[in-house]
């Protein structure tokens, strides 16, 4: 029987035949086999024997892609927290350093004025009154006050009350 199998001519699928007259000789001679037909009628079609390392690596390839997977499904939402934390902090850091020179700036102006009306008073006194003995109030030293000595609280003397239950 295997003789005969060696034996029978095998038909080759013809794919994309450019000569008319081949297409004519492939359209009388029937459809082609489709792939599944060739195995059942061809030679049988035998898996290699796989060696031990390969179906190991098999394996492990099998079992590393679910791990690898669930690890960057499980590390993105970890990575886009710490990105809008970042960009949150950023704008937040941006709002209190505008902030903080606001008030340098609010500052700076609010001396400045105070030194421009001080410097226009001194030199064209407008009705202000220079500082001086003659015209500063001086109030009199108070004597100082007795200290108390410290008033110790009032003994409470708590009764016992006769109605209470002795225990729960």
């Amino acid at each position: 029987m295997p003789a005969a199998v060696q034996n029978k001519p095998r038909s080759k699928p013809t794919r994309g035949l450019a000569n008319p007259s081949e297409r004519s000789r492939q359209s009388q001679s029937g459809p082609s086999p489709t792939p599944l037909q060739l195995l059942r009628h061809g030679d049988p079609v035998r898996s290699p024997d796989k060696s031990p390392g390969l179906r190991l690596l098999v394996k492990l390839r099998q079992i590393s892609t679910p791990i690898a997977l669930i690890a960057v499904l499980g590390v993105l939402p970890l990575y886009a927290w710490s990105v809008s934390t970042q960009r949150s902090w950023g704008e937040r850091y941006q709002n209190h350093e505008q902030l903080r020179q606001d008030v340098q700036r609010w500052l700076t102006e609010t001396e400045t004025r105070k030194h421009d009306i001080t410097e226009q008073a001194e030199l064209k006194p407008q009705g202000y009154v220079p500082q001086g003995p003659a015209n500063s109030i001086f109030l009199p030293e108070m004597a100082p006050r007795p200290a108390h000595p410290p008033i110790p609280p009032a003994r409470v003397q708590i009764k016992p009350d006769v109605n209470a239950p002795l225990a729960y």
